[in-house]
């Protein structure tokens, strides 16, 4: 079950090409929006049925055979395209609360049907098989409420713009998975020079740490399309002030209360993630600044310097991890963990003060006029 999660949702963040994120940065200012609409979701169609092909696939290749969990498997991906996509149009219409709402209704809808396939004593598979086709239910009924107030309506399919939303989302996915890799292949090396044991001390720090991210990231969803709508350097400057200081806040409340919580409720070693946690929570307000500056870049249409400062990140950080786990254990791949966030906050506040000063916002771009 936790290798099909897996496979769903690495498969479908590469599956959706960052066209989502794509669309989030034409749509304010584009001259042909009705256009992009209707083919941002012929493209997602699309590509939602290769995420549930591929997802199937991957689960196949990594030695699952049942029919049962590679159906699960498949749907799994596909939800959570489907879901994505959903969130990423609202977020590009500037929708963020119900947006917001509509992921927690989908997310709720998950775990009553978990909830329903546990008790009428389902398997692994049938448990993710319901779940799943609850939320897609509930993006179906999503989708529909966007088309009956008219946020998407024909008209008319352009080739232009879907090779703009797959070219243009290409570096942004470059950004997401260099992210992905560098924060979930610091265990897996740790595995390789470490017990269990440490292992599951140090993913219980690193999950700690990382609901500090959760104000930051909600601001970072503001600063794209700000930026697209030509918003000054002033206002994405507060935006990052105020991703920083809530991280600060929840990280100064977050150490105390999960030695508390943790203390209270696991077991004693576990509070050996306390340590790991203070050290990651100086990360986490540089991944503050990181997620709020790389949005800025891409609303100013500068992705790829944001994919490759994660990618370029992540490669780095692997013989950095073996380093640190091998001479410190998990205190040392948390300190390099740490220090890879602080490096790709301070680089990109630099790259997009610089462009801040000589680029017009992505918005004027006359590539929305396809």
């Amino acid at each position: 079950m936790v290798v099909v999660l897996a496979i769903a949702s690495l498969v479908s963040t590469a599956s959706g090409f960052g066209s989502g994120i794509a669309f989030r940065m034409y749509y304010p200012k584009a001259a042909n929006a009705r256009g992009l609409t209707f083919t941002y979701w012929c493209v997602s169609g699309l590509l939602c049925l290769l995420s549930g092909f591929l997802g199937s696939l991957a689960a196949w290749a990594l030695g699952i055979t049942s029919p049962s969990l590679l159906l699960a498997s498949a749907v799994a991906s596909f939800a959570l395209l489907f879901s994505l996509q959903l969130s990423e149009f609202r977020f590009g219409l500037g929708e963020f609360q119900s947006s917001a709402l509509w992921a927690a209704a989908a997310a709720l809808s998950g775990l009553v049907g978990i909830v329903w396939a546990i008790s009428a004593g389902g398997d692994s598979a049938e448990l993710l098989l319901v779940q799943n086709l609850m939320i897609v239910g509930v993006c179906v009924v999503n989708l529909l409420s966007l088309c009956r107030n008219r946020r998407i309506s024909r008209g008319g399919y352009a080739k232009g713009l879907a090779k703009l939303l797959i070219l243009r989302g290409f570096s942004p996915l470059v950004w997401t998975l260099g992210i992905l890799v560098l924060s979930r292949v610091d265990r897996l090396v740790l595995a390789k020079f470490e017990g269990p044991e440490v292992v599951a001390v140090y993913a219980l720090g690193v999950t700690l740490s990382e609901i500090v991210r959760m104000f930051p990231t909600a601001f970072s969803q503001f600063v794209t399309r700000e930026m697209a709508l030509g918003a000054s350097g002033k206002v994405i400057l507060n935006y990052i002030l105020l991703s920083c200081a809530s991280a600060i806040v929840v990280g100064v409340i977050s150490v105390p209360s999960s030695y508390f919580l943790v203390g209270r409720a696991l077991d004693p070693v576990y509070l050996e993630a306390i340590p790991l946690l203070a050290v990651l929570l100086v990360g986490e307000v540089a991944m503050a600044l990181y997620l709020s500056a790389a949005r800025g870049l891409q609303g100013l249409g500068d992705a790829s310097s944001t994919a490759r400062i994660g990618a370029i990140a992540a490669v780095l950080a692997l013989p950095f991890y073996a380093l640190g786990a091998n001479f410190f254990g998990g205190i040392g791949v948390a300190a390099v963990l740490a220090s890879c966030y602080v490096i790709l906050g301070v680089a990109s506040a630099v790259l997009l003060r610089a462009r801040l000063r000589r680029t017009q916002p992505l918005g004027e771009s006359s590539e929305l006029g396809v």
